[in-house]
């Protein structure tokens, strides 16, 4: 039985790897060959970016936060420092802060960003160390308690390693500073602006005492 399909004159050159494309062989679409449809390609799988999803923060911040608490170095963050109590505390802390209004914040869902969380929380551990002396038992727990901290804001890697680093220079107190002029401290310490300021009123105050006392 004679072949429905027309032939022709098929000539093949040896072109080494070179491939020929189907449709270019005659009469291969009249043999019924249609060709495959286009593949769509697939998007590019997008990695999970959770910094700006509000409600995992949400999630993420209220567990961090209870972590915090909880920890045993957290009892002089837990409240606001009294200002009755402490009178000069505001004269020398422009910004304060404490676990209890971070929390207030995190309910009013202030924090839709890492940053703004990580701002708050360092600022706590950096007003306590720059008001406090560094043998004081508050100065101690802000290291131990940010040193915690750091390492449970590190697992959700959310923030650069290198940016929990922000705030180390605070954390060299106006107290050290006034050692450091006094000759008995590490003068090889890079020291913030603010701080030097309080190491001066500092030094003001104790002369004036002394000069009182005179």
């Amino acid at each position: 039985m004679k072949s429905q399909v027309p032939s022709a004159n098929l000539s093949f050159t040896a072109r080494g790897e070179e491939h020929i494309p189907i449709s270019s062989i005659p009469g291969i679409r009249k043999a019924g060959w249609r060709p495959p449809p286009p593949q769509q390609k697939k998007p590019p799988q997008e990695q999970c970016d959770f910094s700006n999803d509000a409600n995992y923060l949400y999630g993420l911040f209220k567990t961090i936060l209870n972590h915090i608490k909880s920890h045993g170095s957290a009892w002089p963050f837990l409240q606001a420092v009294d200002r009755n109590e402490v009178h000069d505390y505001c004269d020398h802390i422009k910004y304060p802060m404490d676990l209890k209004t971070m929390t207030e914040r995190h309910k009013a869902k202030y924090y839709h960003s890492v940053r703004l969380f990580h701002a708050d929380m360092m600022r706590i551990f950096n007003n306590c160390r720059f008001y406090n002396y560094p043998d004081t038992e508050y100065f101690k727990c802000a290291s131990a308690l940010e040193k915690y901290y750091k390492h449970k804001i590190k697992e959700t890697k959310l923030l650069d390693w290198s940016e929990l680093n922000d705030g180390d220079e605070e954390s060299c107190s106006s107290a050290q500073i006034v050692k450091v002029i006094s000759g008995k401290g590490d003068a090889g310490v890079a020291y913030s602006s603010e701080n030097i300021l309080r190491a001066s009123d500092i030094l003001i105050e104790n002369s004036t005492s002394s000069s009182d006392d005179d």
